[in-house]
């Protein structure tokens, strides 16, 4: 997360009997020089104590954040990350090709989008599996949407419960593109 580009910085919340290295985590976060803070409920002292603390962090992080200067950039050193949002009667006819839009006019200028919602592509994957940058890159694609829906047809019975309560889901997925 202390990688994303667009983030100034990371506030992580720890309950303090985590399973898991807290410690670790910030540690791996502060390798990408942007502040990271840490704030620990139990070390605080409970959660007003912890809730005051983080928001003294993130106005200072907004503080600092604000001083940086921006600078212009082009389109090619842009990379974006799509997510498919909640479902409603827009998302096939207006969002999804608004998206499908913008990532476009973004390779084409150089840059690059990221989709990983493999199960976004199921009735889209003629359209999708074209759009690869060599052939073999479009094998793959084609390849990774059987396997989904291999996986899904198997394991997943609430992707099924979608399938029947959205009409038509094939139009939802063929909207992104």
């Amino acid at each position: 997360m202390a990688y994303n580009p667009n983030l100034y910085g990371v506030i992580f919340v720890s309950l303090g009997c985590e399973n898991i290295d807290v410690d670790n985590i910030v540690y791996s976060a502060r390798q990408s020089g942007k502040p990271v803070g840490l704030i620990s409920i139990w070390t605080e002292g409970g959660l007003t104590i912890s809730t005051s603390q983080g928001v003294f962090l993130g106005q200072k992080m907004i503080r600092d954040a604000s001083r940086i200067k921006r600078v212009e950039t082009s389109l090619s050193d842009l990379m974006i990350g799509l997510k498919c949002g909640a479902s409603d009667s827009t998302s096939g006819l207006i969002t999804n090709p608004s998206i499908g839009i913008v990532s476009d006019k973004i390779v084409e200028q150089g840059g690059a989008t990221v989709f990983g919602e493999i199960s976004e592509f199921l009735y889209a994957k003629n359209l999708i599996s074209k759009r690869g940058e060599t052939d073999d890159v479009c094998e793959e694609i084609r390849r990774l949407i059987v396997r989904t829906k291999e996986k899904i047809d198997q394991n997943d019975s609430n992707y099924k419960n979608e399938q029947k309560a959205w009409f038509p889901l094939h139009a939802r997925h063929q909207g992104h593109f």
